[in-house]
Formats: structure tokens, sequence, C-alpha cells
């Protein structure tokens, strides 16, 4: 596992994560992610491929290995701007969600024992294509990724105009 030093750059360029846990992907065996990406260089780079393991914080380490990220799509970041990644998918690889989930009990509790604000680290390998083309891979370790994991609000629901008690009756004619 190589590194790449940049003497005096000590800006982080990942700086917030958002994780929303949709049942529907969990079953699938991934979970969706956006990852805020602060360019801090005047001229655009664009990633060209993202590999990443993703871990949490568990209040002694980063020990809670969560999943892993390949994403090969190009995602453009503009001179001196921030931008968010489309929604990445991270693999999961907690011990009770693999898939084929046999105990989703199991898995739902160590999933939802992890919402709320929570700290990553992303070891990842990055390919980046700078400027007029000036590609480069390299390692990247992003410790203290500050994230939000919480269930995704699903804003197509709707409640029934009487509340959520309203009881249906049979009308016999």
């Amino acid at each position: 596992h190589s590194s790449v030093v940049v003497p005096g750059f000590r800006q982080k360029l990942m700086t917030y994560a958002k994780i929303d846990f949709k049942l529907g992907y969990l079953l699938q065996g991934h979970l969706p992610v956006r990852i805020m990406i602060k360019n801090p260089w005047t001229s655009a780079f664009t990633l060209t491929k993202i590999e990443s393991d993703v871990f949490i914080f568990d209040g002694r380490g980063y020990n809670i290995k969560f999943g892993h990220v390949s994403y090969t799509e190009p995602v453009f970041i503009t001179g001196g701007s921030s931008s968010y990644t489309p929604e990445l998918a991270v693999a999961i690889e907690i011990k009770s969600c693999l898939a084929p989930i046999t105990h989703l009990r199991f898995c739902l509790d160590s999933v939802k024992a992890l919402f709320g604000d929570i700290l990553m680290r992303a070891d990842a390998t990055l390919s980046v294509s700078i400027g007029d083309g000036f590609e480069v891979n390299f390692a990247y370790s992003e410790v203290g990724l500050p994230a939000s994991f919480k269930p995704e609000v699903d804003t197509e629901a709707r409640r029934s105009p009487f509340g959520l008690h309203a009881k249906v009756q049979e009308v016999v004619v």
C-alpha cells in the first residue's frame, strides 16, 4: 500500500459523507453514500475511479469495517469548490449483513446501532485527471470524516387525512 505525500498540503479532499439506510438496498448487499469532495486547487479535476474501504469509529478506533466502495463513473469538481458525488454503493461487509442475509433482525440491529452522526475512515485509491489531462493514481486516507447515517425519509408516503389511527369500516348495502 503506497501513499503520496504532497508537501504543505494539509487540507481534506473529503469533508462530509451522507449514508442513507434503504432496506431494499441493504437486502441487495449495499447502501448508498454521497461524499462531499472539496477541490482546494484553482484547476478543476475529475475523479475517474474511487476504490475505498470504509471503517466506522467505535469509540476506541476505526474497528468496524462498514464496507467497500468501487466507483468508475467520472465525478467532475470545479476549481476552488465543493460538490457531492453521485450515490456511491457501499458493499456492506458487516458480518451479520453479508449477503445472503440469513438473520435479518441481527443485521438490522447491527446497522441501527450505527445510526446518527458518526466518524469514518476511508482508505482509498483514487484516479484523478487534473486540468487538461494530467492523470495520477494515488493512495489517500481520510481519518475522522464526519458523516450522517440515517434512515431515508420516504417523502412520497402519504398519511391518512384522519391521522394514523383511522379505521376503515366496511359498509354493507
